[in-house]
């Protein structure tokens, strides 16, 4: 009766309000236990709800933090890097997404600017070995966000929106002077542009500007205004955002992949804020962030669907125990064998029909599928 109740995996309210309707349930909260244990359900939930917003602090000095990321527009690669204090923003082209081509077009830039203390970025291709390897020869920290996870890396992320804005209006051919103008003008809600924070004076351009204009002026409190505005942002932010518990290692959970939730295990927490290391259905361990992770009350893998491997062995449905001889479906009803028929194990793993009617054998995958060997094998013995 569950089973006929959620034939169309409704929600829990809705379940029992249907249940209400045509029959007596003395435990309807029953309902609420097969939802939470159905695959199908589990699959196709909503995203996690948003957490409080954690910002990454202002650095005291220019250049002392900086973000990097690589922007793609009209079939070429471009090198975006900015600075978390100044808002300062450098974009070049790469010839390709190799990290030689990337060190290379970084290096021009740290003896102009100094040397970074830390550098915020995506993980391909800032992971690699090449790129560790060149931030300890010139003594800076590269600090990677979570994958498929872009809002941590949010100031880069915002640069390259304004670098394609600049290519799209100005084009690739004036891209520096518009880069130019860029640097000169005031950044929003504040009086100073990048360069009167980065390097004390206004730059001469194209438009006409005074010789005292060009006076070099130091700006000493520009940090608080951006801490205020920081604030303000986490403060609109944090209205609809909840914490969310926090996860142990084995813990078995539901990681995000694309629009769907599969099955996983939580292996341990990383070094990063929000950020866990999670062994998917594949046997794979991958970087997850938080929002990307959820609980599940699936405890084990019987109750998931045929298509789902544990994480260590496979099912081995040929097995001596009997209770794992069956197919399970969402609804964890199993699906057995036609007793009549005799199997056998073969090497590969597969259920070999001994009583089929046909000259050529049936082997039974683990997913209760039929294969048939082709008849071109008749002949030879496999």
């Amino acid at each position: 009766m569950l089973l006929l109740l959620h034939e169309a995996h409704c929600g829990v309210e809705k379940s029992k309000a249907r249940a209400r309707q045509v029959i007596f349930w003395p435990n309807i909260n029953d309902i609420e236990k097969m939802i939470s244990t159905c695959m199908v359900c589990e699959r196709y939930r909503p995203q996690t709800i948003k957490e409080p917003l954690i910002s990454h602090t202002i650095p005291h000095l220019p250049y002392e933090k900086i973000g990097a990321d690589i922007c793609d527009y009209g079939g070429k690669s471009y090198l975006v890097v900015g600075c978390y204090l100044t808002k300062w923003m450098d974009v070049v082209q790469l010839r390709n997404k190799s990290s030689e081509e990337v060190i290379n077009k970084l290096k021009p830039m740290f003896p102009t600017h100094g040397i970074p203390k830390i550098m915020i970025c995506d993980n391909v291709p800032f992971s690699s070995w090449e790129m560790k390897k060149f931030s300890k020869e010139w003594c800076f920290e590269i600090i990677t966000s979570s994958p498929r996870y872009p809002k941590s890396n949010g100031f880069a992320e915002k640069l390259v929106g304004i670098a394609k804005s600049l290519l799209r209006k100005a084009g690739p051919e004036k891209l520096y002077e518009a880069l130019l103008e860029y640097r000169c003008t005031p950044i929003s809600g504040m009086s100073v542009s990048p360069s009167q924070m980065l390097l004390s004076r206004k730059l001469r351009t194209k438009l006409p500007i005074t010789q005292t204009e060009l006076q070099p002026v130091v700006h000493k409190h520009f940090r608080e205004g951006l801490i205020k505005k920081r604030a303000r942002t986490k403060l609109y932010h944090d209205k609809q955002a909840h914490v969310r518990p926090e996860f142990i290692s084995g813990e078995k959970v539901m990681v995000r992949v694309g629009t769907q939730w599969e099955p996983a295990v939580i292996v341990k927490k990383h070094s990063t804020p929000r950020s866990y290391l999670v062994k998917n259905k594949n046997g794979r361990i991958v970087r997850r962030n938080k929002c990307h992770i959820r609980k599940t009350n699936i405890q084990t893998s019987k109750e998931l669907n045929p298509d789902y491997h544990d994480l260590g062995d496979e099912w081995n449905i040929c097995g001596n125990n009997t209770q794992d001889n069956g197919l399970y479906h969402s609804n964890n009803n199993p699906v057995n064998l036609n007793r009549n028929t005799s199997h056998t194990t073969s090497q590969n793993g597969y259920l070999y029909n001994n009583n089929s009617a046909s000259s050529n054998p049936v082997y039974i995958t683990r997913r209760g599928r039929n294969v048939n060997r082709p008849s071109r094998y008749d002949d030879y013995l496999l």
